[in-house]
């Protein structure tokens, strides 16, 4: 029995792993998939339950009493899980940042119509102001 996964198994299986959903998901796909990788043995199954996982548990802490680099899973799946949540901040944060020059672009556009038709709103922000000091 192999005790090392290549570096295509690891960028592989953290592929797979990182699209579970919770932690658990993705504990045991990561188990079973290192299980089948350095012991060469494929599951009957192809959806891994509890069950299945609660099957293969003895098997799965065999391979890792020898395994030396399974912890290059975890690192890769949350590198990749990091850069999806920088993808997803810079969405956003892109999308803020256009709503709020479309809201500048609309309150110039709204500052030189008023200005146009004899509305001073300089005068209106210091009467405002005023009004709010007493």
């Amino acid at each position: 029995m192999r005790n090392e996964l290549t570096l295509q198994e690891i960028l592989d299986i953290s592929a797979t792993v990182v699209e579970q959903s919770t932690y658990i998901e993705r504990k045991m796909v990561k188990d079973v998939l290192v299980y089948q990788a350095l012991s060469r043995n494929e599951i009957e199954e192809k959806t891994i339950t509890i069950e299945v996982y609660e099957k293969y548990l003895d098997k799965i802490n065999k391979v890792y009493e020898n395994c030396t680099n399974d912890s290059l899973i975890d690192a890769q799946v949350n590198s990749i899980i990091e850069n999806k949540k920088l993808k997803i901040y810079n969405e956003v944060k892109e999308t803020i940042s256009k709503a709020l020059e479309n809201v500048n672009n609309i309150i110039d556009e709204y500052a030189k119509n008023a200005e146009s038709k004899g509305t001073n709103l300089q005068e209106l922000i210091t009467q405002m102001k005023d009004i709010s000091e007493k």
